[in-house]
């Protein structure tokens, strides 16, 4: 591969067709090769790329990828892999009078077994102007005993930012495909929670791979911990508690030939129509989450993750840079307006300055409370269902923020929001874009999705708030804490709104819909 190079030119058109490339609404100016290593021997093994992706406006993004050219009997095995791996195949071409196919070299096992000996050897690559090495963890001088487990490696299909590799069933590689400098909180996060909380409820920490050069911070091209079997995400395991309950509804909708109306007499049969088995498991998540909360806590030493007081200072730069976070993501919808959502927008549009005000219940008065460092992205897509428990993942934080911001100490009642505002896109994914129900049968249950929501979302609360007790991390003022949840749901929700229009514009709707709720009184 050292004398084979992608050309340039094929790159805008493909990586807008990849999951992990976030700038889908943007339109790319140019795409530049800044930085690359050859992975193997020989004059076919793969190369990682680092691509500088530049816009017609805003900040430049910084993306991985590896490349391999193929020929002949090789390119058909490729194609067979894209069949059900489109963005396997970068593109064909005529290569130096040879027909052939730039592709993703991840699809390559070869080019995997070598990452995986990359971090468990500790060993490293010189590129053009750094060099990449593997990082072992604790948990990784036993599997340097097992090296036989990297020969048998498969990508996981799953749509995430990022790609997974599975070896051996037993780990776990995570390739970061959007790079940033700095220390990623990811492998940061879990390492300390295996290697110093002992928390119970994420993977083991094994290894990264970075990337350093002279000058500059160390960027995290990779993590690997301990592969955990699973019976699929929290995500999917809610959605179909809440297809249920819907499909529970309308039986009995025609049971009682149409009547199907909300009153105070619902709530008592609320834990029978969700599902006493789904509302004990929602309990279980509540404790994981605060014993979460707890571990990263524990640490008063260590200045990443020593609790600190919030602060008048601190508090008035939360309002900052929630006011911040509104004007971009209103200013972008504004720009980037969906037609068949015009009418819904129209409303919200004229609501941003309500919702900065809102905000301002942070710099009312000195808050009561610490921050510490939490999961930063936390939402039922991040945790895996083990059919009697949970197990939390993915530590990155929001995907369209700094690493220094996701980095940063905050409330813990973030998360709390995360997760509530996952529970009512399950509500609302199941009933306006999930194939189950017609539209006349989306107009009966929206009101009951609404119940859903806010039942699933308090049963979740309660059990939390029972574990943390008096934890220093949550309002002793029941007031602030309410307030603060609010603040917190309703940036999120905002949070979302410029996501969604950047990454699945169709999903746009949910957000849409959660601001005008949180804005009606």
């Amino acid at each position: 591969m050292r004398n084979i190079t992608c050309p340039v030119s094929l790159l805008p058109a493909y990586i807008k067709k990849c999951r992990w490339f976030g700038g889908k609404a943007r339109k790319i100016k140019q795409v530049d090769i800044i930085e690359s290593f050859t992975i193997g021997k020989g004059s076919s093994a793969p190369q990682i790329l680092f691509l500088n992706v530049q816009y017609d406006c805003g900040t430049p993004e910084t993306y991985l990828l590896p490349v391999g050219f193929v020929s002949g009997k090789k390119a058909g095995e490729i194609i067979r892999i894209s069949r059900k791996n489109p963005a396997a195949v970068i593109a064909h071409v005529n290569y130096n009078g040879k027909q052939g196919i730039f592709y993703d070299a991840v699809y390559n096992r070869k080019f995997r077994e070598n990452l995986f000996l990359m971090v468990v050897n500790k060993s490293g690559v010189k590129g053009k102007k750094g060099w990449i090495t593997g990082v072992s963890g604790k948990s990784g001088i036993f599997f340097k005993r097992k090296k036989h487990i990297y020969k048998k490696s498969e990508v996981l299909k799953a749509e995430h930012s990022n790609t997974g590799i599975l070896y051996g069933g037993k780990l776990f590689l995570k390739l970061y495909r959007r790079l940033d400098e700095g220390l990623n909180p990811d492998p940061e996060i879990l390492r300390f929670l295996t290697e110093k909380a002992h928390y119970k409820n994420s993977p083991v920490f094994t290894g990264t791979i970075e990337y350093g050069r002279m000058g500059s911070s160390v960027v995290s091209i990779g993590m690997m911990h301990v592969f955990v079997f699973g019976k699929g995400d929290a995500w999917t395991y809610t959605l179909n508690a809440a297809e249920k309950y819907f499909r529970e509804l309308l039986l009995r909708k025609k049971q009682t030939h149409n009547k199907l109306k909300l009153s105070s007499s619902v709530s008592p049969h609320m834990p029978g129509l969700i599902g006493h088995t789904y509302l004990k498991m929602l309990a279980i998540l509540g404790r994981r989450t605060a014993e979460l909360h707890l571990a990263l806590s524990t640490d008063l030493k260590n200045p990443d993750f020593a609790p600190e007081p919030f602060s008048i200072s601190y508090q008035q730069s939360v309002f900052r840079s929630m006011r911040i976070l509104t004007q971009r993501a209103f200013n972008f919808l504004r720009k980037n307006i969906p037609a068949d959502l015009r009418k819904d927008t129209a409303g919200i549009l004229n609501n941003e300055k309500n919702i900065i005000n809102r905000y301002k219940v942070l710099i009312k008065k000195k808050i009561q409370t610490a921050r510490i460092r939490v999961h930063g992205d936390y939402h039922l897509g991040q945790v895996l269902y083990m059919g009697d428990d949970f197990v939390i993942l993915d530590f990155e934080g929001e995907p369209a923020r700094s690493l220094d911001e996701r980095r940063l100490k905050r409330s813990p009642i973030r998360d709390i929001a995360g997760m509530i505002r996952s529970f009512h896109y399950v509500a609302y994914h199941s009933l306006l874009k999930g194939r189950s129900f017609t539209k006349r049968d989306v107009a009966i249950l929206e009101p009951w999705a609404d119940l859903w929501y806010e039942y699933v979302s308090e049963v979740f609360l309660k059990s939390y708030l029972e574990t943390v007790k008096n934890a220093p991390f949550i309002p002793k003022d029941k007031k602030d804490f309410d307030a603060m949840l609010n603040v917190f749901l309703l940036e999120k929700a905002v949070y979302e709104l410029g996501y969604e229009l950047n990454n699945r514009p169709e999903w746009v709707c949910i957000p849409i819909k959660a601001i005008k709720q949180l804005t009606k009184t």
